[in-house]
């Protein structure tokens, strides 16, 4: 339940479904060799519905408080649709963008910007595919519109590319923040970094799978 002190959170939705914080958990899967391999994702996602317990659910029954898998960043597949990636000097972004196209192209501009100013230049963007009718009515309307974005710094690499992708990703979501306060729910950086990639959502674990 939510401490007296905690401050409400600005999430649309039921108090008690986006408020709660205290029922989350954590599993862990690798392979001892350090191979890349897709039956290592098809685990994680046995062991999360495994742990679906552990988490929320709506009154639709299919949207829950919040589920996710991270990995490592799947270059091949984004490979197939962006050219020109080099996975030693590239970053690449989960980003949930607001539903209305005026607005993404907005934050577009905004991420492009500031990942130029830090001396990024973009790649290329993706739309990621998804099964928006797995989801509850909920989750369904207020679901973001989610595309992978890729940039690219060719002077840099290890933890100082990382570095430089921590301060853009910092900075994109302070300024459309300043600019844009009403966007807070709608725009949002699950992740971006040169090594691993989240993919989450207000689902069920067990429906993680079938929405990405």
């Amino acid at each position: 339940m939510q401490q007296p002190n905690q401050k409400s959170i600005n999430i649309p939705g039921p108090s008690w479904l986006v408020e709660e914080r205290d029922a989350c958990g954590v599993g862990f899967i690798a392979d001892q060799a350090g191979r890349a391999n897709h039956n290592l994702v098809a685990q994680a996602l046995k062991a999360l519905t495994c742990m679906e317990h552990r988490g929320g659910c709506s009154a639709d029954r299919d949207s829950g408080d919040g589920a996710g898998l991270m990995t490592a960043i799947p270059w091949k597949l984004l490979q197939e649709e962006i050219s020109g990636i080099d996975p030693l000097v590239c970053a690449a972004g989960m980003m949930f963008l607001p539903q209305q196209p005026e607005r993404q192209a907005i934050c577009r501009e905004i991420t492009e910007r500031c990942a130029a100013e830090e001396g990024l230049s973009l790649v290329g963007w993706r739309q990621v595919p998804v099964k928006p009718e797995v989801l509850g009515i909920q989750a369904k309307a207020t679901q973001p519109h989610m595309e992978h974005v890729v940039f690219q710094a060719a002077h840099l690499r290890g933890d100082a590319l990382e570095r430089t992708i921590y301060i853009t990703r910092r900075r994109i979501k302070l300024e459309i923040r300043q600019r844009h306060p009403e966007w807070h729910s709608e725009f949002y950086i699950a992740s971006l970094s040169n090594r691993t990639m989240i993919y989450k959502g207000l689902v069920r674990s067990a429906v993680l799978g079938e929405f990405y």
